[in-house]
């Protein structure tokens, strides 16, 4: 499984991903210079977390097959609040219900490493 991640403007990847690698890379990203970081299956599926505002992240599963929709983690004990992420130099803006706590990426990322697919027992959200 290759780790891709943004730092400083450059991107970087390694095919020796560790839990502990993955866990220092999501509690580093701050939403302004380390914005993502993502697991490639290598075409059998992604899992891309970005931001990092507040604590707050953006999690979406692509599976391997493009027939089916992606996916997005849910924090339903958020409100209506609006949040704008950055992935790459670019900002979107979510409800904060989509995105999740750093500590759930961690736990969506080390799941997709050991599996190659989403926990089952996150909340997902079909993007279609």
């Amino acid at each position: 499984m290759r780790l891709i991640w943004d730092a400083e403007g450059k991107k970087y990847a390694t095919n020796d991903a560790t839990p502990e690698l993955i866990e220092e890379l999501i509690d580093e990203l701050n939403n302004d210079t380390h914005t993502m970081v993502a697991l490639d299956a290598r075409g059998r599926a992604s899992m891309i977390v970005s931001g990092g505002l507040d604590n707050r992240v953006r999690v979406n599963f692509v599976p391997e097959d493009l027939e089916k929709p992606t996916k997005h983690l849910l924090d339903h004990d958020m409100d209506g609040d609006m949040i704008k992420l950055k992935m790459n130099g670019k900002f979107s803006t979510y409800r904060m219900i989509h995105t999740v706590t750093k500590a759930v990426a961690i736990t969506a990322l080390l799941a997709f490493l050991k599996n190659s697919a989403p926990a089952e027992d996150l909340d997902w959200l079909d993007d279609a």
